[in-house]
């Protein structure tokens, strides 16, 4: 490669001498062809040479003591979890939503204010609710990080644009070496001491291992506690929250012990039907039915809303893709939320009653228009953080899943006022 560079400089030297125009042109395209062909020969060497899906894994596992959550080691975490002496669980899960996160974010720094926010047992999340859940695990101290969060950043906090030539042989768009310094910043290793200090609590987050298509559950709590006799747990740590937080095409995935790991929003945009049969097998089998009633209650903040805006799709091949990608995301979200509320109302609590259900969404007629050419469109960001806090002062909150929304009542592309 160092040999082509020199080449391109004694081309120019040519051109300065006075040679040939023509001549001096076809030896540039000679050798820019061989720079592009050699950076294209370089790129495609870095493929995986190996997949745990198909064969026993080659690369030793980090934090061998907190390894993805099997249905029999979730139950463990949920024995540890919940004690019959404990008050009622309260339960928050937290959805996926890129910078829409600042709902659930505000939510919670508006909650504080109203001096009623509950400690919760478990915390879930997946996308960007993973990023937020550590901070709302751990309370009221770490709001102003969380308003930080949703409220400064910009794309460039976040990722970089790739080389156009590398883009069919990398992994992603993007290169969201921003986004673990972010994390980096923020998930120190003081803070993650902090959630291995909680004791019967529980903070779970959620990928899905492309290899597998397995959605993924990690017990942060379990690997905080071990970072002080692994210290390899404290990055394991990070990025198994990065990797939730890794929309797939757009972001890489991150490798978690050799597999791809990626948004675990691309199975569960809500993590919690995953959990809640079994935190409600586990609790009525530690609260007998002749105790005195109780019942948990599950919030859910789902950072988003269960409609797809109203918008004029170009007819280009991109636009499509991205507006169906949009829909069926939305889709997966109203499943995920149908087949939770189901579980819900089974018969959870110590008297047989359905669990409290308690449901925030961003709503209908809030206008979510932002800078199309940004990822994060900060001003939009801080408006929705904003309404968000005046929401969780009040805490509206729905006990049911509407089922009278088929559009949204907002025009098509609607430009929402900087005081909405």
């Amino acid at each position: 490669m160092s040999d082509l560079l020199l080449r391109k400089d004694e081309v120019m030297d040519e051109a300065r001498q006075g040679k040939s125009p023509y001549h001096v042109a076809h030896r540039l395209v000679a050798v820019g062809s061989m720079l592009i062909a050699s950076t294209l020969l370089l790129l495609g060497c870095a493929s995986r040479t190996d997949c745990p899906a198909c064969e026993p894994p080659q690369v030793p596992m980090a934090c061998p003591e907190a390894p993805p959550l099997t249905a029999e080691a979730m139950r463990d975490v949920l024995t540890f979890t919940l004690r019959r002496d404990a008050e009622p669980p309260q339960l928050l899960f937290l959805s996926g939503g890129g910078w829409r996160g600042a709902w659930g974010a505000g939510i919670l720094n508006g909650w504080t204010l109203s001096g009623e926010r509950p400690e919760f047992q478990i915390v879930t999340g997946v996308s960007t609710g993973a990023l937020m859940s550590t901070f709302a695990f751990l309370g009221p101290d770490y709001d102003a990080t969380l308003q930080r969060l949703y409220t400064q950043l910009e794309d460039k906090d976040i990722f970089r644009n790739r080389f156009i030539l590398s883009l069919p042989f990398s992994s992603s768009l993007k290169n969201t070496a921003p986004l673990r310094a972010l994390i980096a910043r923020h998930l120190t290793d003081a803070v993650i001491r902090r959630v291995a200090d909680q004791r019967h609590r529980a903070l779970l987050v959620g990928t899905v291992n492309l290899d597998t298509s397995e959605f993924t559950v990690w017990d942060l709590t379990k690997m905080a506690r071990e970072a002080e006799r692994d210290p390899r747990c404290f990055e394991k740590y990070r990025r198994v929250v990065q990797a939730s937080a890794s929309i797939p095409v757009l972001f890489p995935p991150v490798d978690l012990d050799g597999a791809l790991h990626a948004d675990g929003g691309t199975r569960q945009n809500v993590f919690a039907e995953t959990a809640v049969p079994q935190l409600r097998r586990r609790f009525l089998s530690i609260m007998p039915p002749d105790t005195e009633p109780v019942t948990p209650t599950a919030y859910v903040i789902v950072n988003g809303k269960l409609v797809a805006e109203k918008q004029c799709v170009d007819d280009r091949v991109l636009k499509i893709g991205v507006r169906s990608i949009d829909l069926l995301t939305t889709e997966v979200l109203i499943g995920n939320l149908l087949r939770l509320e189901d579980v819900l109302e089974a018969g959870g609590s110590s008297t047989g009653e359905p669990w409290a259900f308690r449901l925030s969404r961003i709503p209908e007629d809030y206008c979510l228009a932002s800078d199309p050419r940004r990822f994060i469109d900060t001003e939009a960001m801080k408006q929705l953080f904003k309404r968000g806090v005046e929401w969780g002062k009040t805490r509206p909150w729905a006990s049911d899943i509407p089922d009278n929304i088929a559009v949204s009542p907002l025009p098509c592309q609607c430009n929402a006022p900087l005081d909405n």
